[in-house]
């Protein structure tokens, strides 16, 4: 069928199913016409125009009339409809694509803020922890063992720093950081240590107050979280989960492949991060 008939069957169906939406028209119009079946449609829409003949012929078997109107006239309002189909669904098309790259662009610039952020706090907390450990001295009341697991905190939090400038690298040197500086504390006291496990869902919320259900593709299990998202989870509430930025989108840091972050929570499930960092 020729191209300017099957756009005049297009629009004649688009126009009886949608008489009071042009935008919907033309959309209709556009599918229609694009799926090569025009008349077949025409035909199954308007049963009793097939059986009566739409096309009112001349003897030579030339059509004097489609739709009621002359050949030319109807092919050229079909046409200017298709033609502006195809303008309207070019726009739509590059307006989404512009919609989705501004999108893309300001989680990128948002996402390099925070992780800038991150690495800076990092970077400052573990600096301090250093200055502590050279500024105290060990004696006798101190707790050696303590004061090893100061120094190997501090130790393994500058070295992620010094190899890694991932977001969820600097979360986790953070993490190592504070729990260095609650051993020095410990040492200092000659008190024996044990890390402090902190909020499962945002080890930036800091340490975990009680434990709460949580369920994950692989069941149901209690985590160590803190006061706030306990209180979330028992309004039933999704709590406030650490998100770690990606190429265009952010993830649940647990559904990410940080490692050995995202299988210990930061540590709040498998307590001792320097045996997994040297696994790592």
């Amino acid at each position: 069928m020729p191209s300017d008939i099957a756009a005049t069957y297009a629009t004649s169906v688009a126009a009886d199913r949608y008489p009071s939406d042009l935008g919907q028209q033309v959309t209709d119009a556009l599918e229609i016409f694009s799926s090569g079946e025009a008349r077949e449609i025409y035909d199954e829409h308007f049963p009793d125009r097939s059986e009566s003949g739409s096309e009112q012929s001349a003897g030579d078997g030339e059509p004097t009339q489609i739709l009621g109107m002359d050949p030319p006239v109807a092919i050229g309002v079909a046409a200017g409809i298709v033609a502006a189909a195809v303008l309207v669904a070019l726009r739509r098309r590059r307006a989404d694509r512009k919609g989705v790259n501004l999108k893309r662009r300001a989680l990128q610039r948002i996402s390099s803020a925070q992780t800038q952020e991150w690495r800076r706090r990092a970077e400052t907390e573990s600096a301090a922890l250093g200055e502590r450990i050279r500024k105290l001295e060990i004696d006798q009341r101190s707790d050696s063992d303590a004061w090893g697991a100061a120094l190997d905190h501090y130790q393994a939090a500058t070295a992620i720093l010094d190899q890694s400038d991932d977001a969820a690298d600097s979360i986790g040197a953070m993490v190592l950081t504070r729990r260095g500086d609650d051993a020095l504390d410990h040492a200092v006291a000659g008190k024996s240590w044990n890390p402090t496990v902190a909020c499962f869902f945002n080890p930036l919320h800091g340490p975990a107050s009680g434990r709460a259900p949580w369920t994950t593709a692989a069941g149901s299990h209690e985590v160590p979280c803190c006061r706030a998202c306990r209180r979330d989870i028992g309004k039933r509430r999704e709590p406030e989960i650490l998100d770690l930025p990606t190429e265009d989108t952010v993830v649940h840091y647990m559904d990410s492949d940080a490692e050995p972050w995202a299988s210990t929570g930061f540590g709040a499930l498998a307590p001792d991060l320097i045996d997994r960092l040297r696994q790592r």
